[in-house]
C-alpha cells in the first residue's frame, strides 16, 4: 500500500492546535498536569495569627461583622467574630463540626461556620476546640440554611486567627 502523506493545510492547523493547548496549559501553570513537588503544601495553608501591629491592615476594612452575615448570603465575603461555642456532631450525618460565631446555638441570629467530617482530618487540631474562644475571619460563600447564615470551609486556609 502506498503511504499518503496529509495535505500541507492539514499539517498547519495541527500545529496550531498542538501550539494552542501548549499555551493553554502554560497559561494555566499545569505544566503537562505534572509539578516539581507534588506533595507541596500553599504557604498560605496554615492558620495563621495577626501580629497586634498588624490591627489596621486592608483585611481589618474588608471583614464584615458576624451580625452583617446574614445580609451578604450569595456573595464570597470575610466574616470577623468570636467563636462562643464548637460542637463536632461526630454521630450526624456527615459528621459536621460547627463553630457557632456571636451567638451559640440555638439562637437563630447567630453565624456558623461549618466544617464536615471529611474536611476535618485538614485541620491540624480538633477545629472545635482550636477556635473556640477566638476571634477568627473566615472567607467563604455566605449560604442560608434555616434561618442563620452560615460559611462552609473545607481547609483551615479560609480562616484566620485575629486574637
Amino acid at each position: 500500500m502506498p503511504h499518503r502523506s496529509l495535505p500541507r493545510s492539514l499539517h498547519v492547523v495541527l500545529i496550531l492546535l498542538l501550539a494552542a493547548v501548549l499555551l493553554s496549559l502554560a497559561a494555566c501553570g499545569s505544566g503537562g498536569g505534572t509539578s516539581a513537588e507534588p506533595n507541596a503544601v500553599a504557604p498560605d495553608a496554615s492558620i495563621t495569627v495577626a501580629e497586634p501591629s498588624d490591627a489596621a491592615t486592608a483585611t481589618d476594612s474588608q471583614a464584615i461583622p458576624w451580625d452583617e452575615a446574614s445580609s451578604h448570603i450569595g456573595e464570597t465575603v470575610t466574616i470577623e467574630g468570636k467563636v462562643v461555642a464548637g460542637f463536632y456532631a461526630d454521630t450526624s450525618n456527615g459528621e459536621p463540626t460547627f463553630l457557632n460565631i456571636g451567638r451559640d446555638y440555638p439562637n437563630p441570629d447567630r453565624f456558623t461556620v461549618v466544617i464536615w467530617g471529611d474536611d476535618r482530618g485538614s485541620f491540624p487540631d480538633d477545629p472545635e476546640s482550636m477556635y473556640e474562644g477566638k476571634t477568627i475571619r473566615v472567607t467563604g460563600d455566605v449560604s442560608e440554611y434555616e434561618g442563620g447564615a452560615e460559611i462552609e470551609v473545607t481547609s483551615p486556609d479560609a480562616i484566620e486567627v485575629v486574637d
